[in-house]
């Protein structure tokens, strides 16, 4: 094979294979990096990725016709971006990009062969001298403009190592590996993974990271480049493992892009002084024979990978770019709402009294929403996450339905635990009223939630309370006749049966006070959640001692409302006078159902009292006399035979003031529910949630107070400041890349859909990232 075959860098038209405008594609991306746009969105791109002393920098020589240090104790120590351009003249551009801040620019150069100087040049901008040992996470870009060398842009990083010596720290290692896993996980990184094939290429670094399940454990992004052949060409074994790997038999190894192999000076050769023509010549000779003759032409080679890279690299770059325009248009609404969100800049007294003034009209709008249950604002009422508070389909933020359900859950909790006693009745009754019934399984979560650990009721039976209550009634006695009751054994036995009224009211209005509290505190944030400095404030100085206050005020009401056991408080008359008249009734008609059942046969004096007046019902509900009568009768024809129910004393004053109670306490259950929910709740809480912030206490307060409670913290203006520098950085961008599709038609297009908050404007999701 000849020898005299020129090289790449003198066969110009193979740089050259790009119409201008796929160099103008590879320069939109350059300028967007340029602009910075890489730090908020991934930008397609080509890394270069190995083992120190793997042969990378060869492989950078080799691919730019310029000559980088190649010395095994000379390591990159920071990422190095080079892009070459096509042109007429020569020109080196050297800067340097900071993880934060702005591009460099360090010097400007007219020749390749000051690249090393003007590298070194970099390196003192970065700190970095002989002595140093540590990898530095700073970007070095170099542009290249010559008219020999190819449209190219590639990052190589710092190189991979497992052990410290003189000219690599430990803490270096660390960064080394953090610095290529953060550039392979980008799903826009085409990986060129640089394998040494002195080394064992399954225990290769770059390949390991690669694998890595966050990265690429497909190896879908990867080409791999098999250099230092030439060092196992005699190892017949090692050369035959590695053509096999090239070959893609190994089915753990088998890159998307395939493997490509390089024949590249070695240390020993650069210092004889051999040149990139003796270098081609060298690669050809070497695969033009032996075990490599046969392997694949268009994967061997720096001239093929040349024209593989181009290629590559430009279709990786079209089939990127409108998801780019995507990212980029997303990331620009975000900072644009971003902004919005942290309001005017508040430098002045006027700004921050402004700021207040929104910040109270945005809260009593959707305070006065809330309270009224007429959800309107939909990023507070619709876009619901946590829920700190609500069971199922309740939320905190939807307040009138929250406390509506609340206030269900307390009905019941009186119902069913507002009595002391739950007395099992003779008639098989255990409810605390005859008509009420406190099931509820409808709200049973908020009652687990919110009520479990409320004490139940003490079950009892009737004659177990009779006996209980009898000592009050007789104690009680006053100038009533006979058989008749008095109203203070009845409010004594009212007392003891409503005694848990005021802790379950309690219960309730302090948890409403909670929730309401909550739900004011909730609103503040959305409001100000990019200003968490004034909603502290706010929260501080305004919501909390508003609660407090309210606690207070509620307890108040709460005392007032509670029903005095002192004296009578009756408003419906007629109501409770036909309720008991009913009630006393029906304890009649029950004694004598169970008499009569004790009798089964009626006595000749029995039959003669029926018949001397009515039907016994009948005639007990016309006059209730004649039913104590018949109990009487019927006592004494049972206590004649020896039953136990004859020989039991009737005692209708303790029946009929346990009836009076029962009615008493009924009636007033309701009154008393009803004026806890209205008169406590909702006239002393709920009604002043929309007032909690008012903008005359803000035109109050001098300028001290002013700033204390809403100034802009620097932080804050720090972070308006970047978010409007990349604002601008983005709309530069995005200009840039609509100029290019403009002028390049043939560009696949995708008209991206905006997302904020994870909702399109157009009402559709945006395209989705694929896999290269």
């Amino acid at each position: 094979m000849t020898t005299d075959e020129p090289t790449p860098s003198e066969t110009v038209p193979a740089f050259q294979e790009m119409h201008q405008d796929q160099k103008e594609l590879f320069d939109t991306i350059d300028d967007l990096r340029s602009l910075g746009i890489g730090k908020i969105v991934d930008l397609p791109q080509i890394i270069v990725v190995g083992n120190q002393s793997s042969g990378k920098s060869s492989v950078l020589s080799a691919l730019s016709g310029v000559q980088f240090p190649t010395s095994s104790a000379v390591c990159t120590r920071f990422p190095m971006e080079l892009a070459l351009r096509t042109g007429p003249k020569t020109n080196i551009d050297v800067s340097i990009i900071p993880e934060e801040g702005e591009r460099e620019i360090l010097t400007t150069r007219s020749s390749t062969e000051e690249i090393p100087d003007a590298i070194e040049e970099g390196k003192k901008a970065l700190g970095i001298d002989k002595n140093t040992r540590d990898m530095f996470p700073n970007v070095l870009n170099i542009e290249i403009t010559a008219p020999n060398v190819p449209n190219l842009t590639l990052v190589d990083l710092p190189g991979l190592y497992n052990n410290e010596s003189q000219w690599q720290s430990k803490e270096g290692i660390k960064v080394a590996f953090k610095l290529a896993e953060k550039y392979m996980s980008q799903k826009r990184s085409i990986i060129l993974a640089v394998v040494s094939a002195a080394g064992n290429v399954v225990m290769d670094q770059a390949i390991k990271v690669a694998k890595k399940k966050t990265v690429d454990p497909n190896l879908s992004r990867v080409l791999g480049i098999i250099t230092q052949l030439d060092v196992i060409e005699r190892n017949q074994a090692s050369t035959q493992e590695y053509l096999q790997v090239a070959q893609g038999r190994d089915p753990t190894l088998r890159p998307k892009y395939g493997w490509h192999v390089l024949r590249n000076l070695s240390e020993e050769e650069t210092r004889l002084g051999l040149t990139d023509k003796d270098r081609d010549v060298k690669e050809t000779e070497f695969f033009g024979s032996g075990p490599w003759e046969n392997y694949a032409s268009e994967n061997k080679g720096i001239r093929t990978l040349h024209k593989k890279l181009i290629k590559l690299s430009r279709d990786h770059i079209s089939e990127s770019l409108p998801r780019v325009v995507f990212d980029i248009e997303t990331a620009l609404a975000k900072r644009t709402a971003a902004i919005e969100s942290l309001g005017a800049s508040r430098n002045e007294v006027s700004d921050i009294r402004d700021y207040l003034h929104d910040i109270v009209q945005k809260f009593r709008e959707t305070a006065q929403q809330a309270v009224r249950g007429s959800y309107f604002t939909q990023d507070f009422f619709q876009h619901l996450t946590t829920n700190p508070l609500g069971t199922g389909n309740l939320h905190v933020r939807k307040l009138r339905a929250f406390v509506r359900e609340l206030n269900r859950a307390f009905t019941t909790i009186m119902l069913s635990k507002g009595h002391k006693f739950a007395i099992q009745w003779s008639n098989g009754s255990s409810m605390p009223s005859g008509y009420l019934n406190p099931l509820r399984p409808d709200i049973d979560p908020l009652i687990r939630q919110y009520y479990v650990h409320l004490k139940d009721p003490e079950g009892i039976s009737e004659p177990a309370v009779k006996q209980r209550w009898a000592s009050k009634v007789v104690g009680s006695k006053g100038y009533e006749f006979p058989g008749e009751t008095n109203p203070v054994a009845m409010l004594d036995l009212f007392a003891e049966q409503s005694s848990p009224w005021q802790g379950l009211a309690k219960n309730h209005l302090h948890l409403l006070v909670y929730v309401t509290e909550k739900f004011a505190e909730e609103l503040l944030q959305h409001i100000l959640a990019a200003d968490p400095k004034t909603y502290e404030s706010i929260r501080v100085n305004y919501i909390s001692p508003f609660f407090k206050k309210k606690k207070r005020l509620v307890e108040a009401k709460l005392d007032e409302i509670l029903p005095s056991t002192a004296a009578y408080e009756i408003a419906l008359e007629d109501r409770i006078e036909s309720e008991t008249s009913i009630r006393y009734r029906q304890r009649l008609i029950s004694q004598i159902e169970t008499l009569e059942s004790a009798l089964k046969e009626e006595s000749e004096e029995v039959r003669r009292f029926i018949e001397a007046g009515e039907h016994k019902r009948e005639a007990i509900l016309r006059n209730p006399e004649y039913g104590r009568e018949y109990v009487t009768h019927l006592k004494n024809e049972l206590a004649q035979r020896g039953d136990p129910l004859g020989k039991e004393s009737s005692d209708f004053a303790l029946e009929k003031t346990i009836d009076n109670m029962m009615v008493y306490y009924e009636h007033h259950l309701t009154i008393f529910i009803e004026n806890v929910i209205i008169l406590a709740a909702e006239k002393q809480l709920i009604h002043d949630i929309p007032k909690i912030l008012d903008w005359k206490s803000f035109d109050r307060m001098d300028e001290t107070a002013l700033r204390a409670l809403a100034g802009e913290a620097p932080e804050i203006q720090q972070e308006r400041e970047q978010l409007i520098v990349e604002k601008e950085e983005l709309e530069k961008g995005l200009e840039l890349c609509r100029k290019y599709l403009r002028r390049n038609q043939s560009a696949r297009h995708i008209t991206p859909n905006v997302q904020v908050n994870g909702f399109g404007v157009n009402g559709v999701n945006g395209p989705v990232e694929e896999e290269l």
